[in-house]
């Protein structure tokens, strides 16, 4: 590779990973689709288009995710975050809205099973803030009865 080329190639992947990084899709995007022309069989290219199209995988999964939480289709939360969560994937928001889930279905559960759906969304908030994120946008949308059980007071 020229180095012209090779330095064009290393300024797109060194702007391609913090912008995926910070979640912006769109410019991590048009450093790909550069990057594409620049280098279309490069390691850095294919590893940062997998990147790309795990994260826009990732976050389909949380808009859908979030869209069955306002449904009240909590069963189906917890389906679709599972393997982000389980695998320890999961960005802050599907451990959110797993743990709203998890939350509402507690509020209506037998009694027995009532302490551990609990325990487990606690859990899962706890896993979620401790990244660091804000759900204040998201919390405007959220049942108070189902906040009640993630933040007791």
């Amino acid at each position: 590779m020229r180095a012209p080329q090779a330095r064009l190639q290393a300024a797109l992947t060194e702007e391609g990973n913090p912008q995926l990084r910070d979640g912006n899709l769109r410019a991590t995007t048009t450093a790909v689709d550069l990057l594409v022309r620049v280098a279309p069989k490069g390691d850095e290219t294919r590893r940062l288009q997998q990147a790309l199209n795990d994260r826009r995988a990732q976050v389909s999964t949380e808009r859908a995710a979030f869209a069955d939480l306002l449904r009240g289709e909590y069963r189906k939360v917890l389906e679709s975050a599972a393997p982000l969560v389980d695998a320890g994937r999961a960005s802050p928001r599907p451990l959110f809205y797993a743990a709203c889930s998890r939350a509402a279905l507690s509020l209506t559960a037998a009694p027995d099973g009532q302490a551990a759906l609990v325990d487990d969304a606690r859990c899962l908030f706890a896993r979620a803030t401790a990244q660091g994120a804000s759900f204040a946008r998201d919390e405007t949308h959220i049942s108070p009865a189902i906040l009640s059980v993630l933040k007791p007071r």
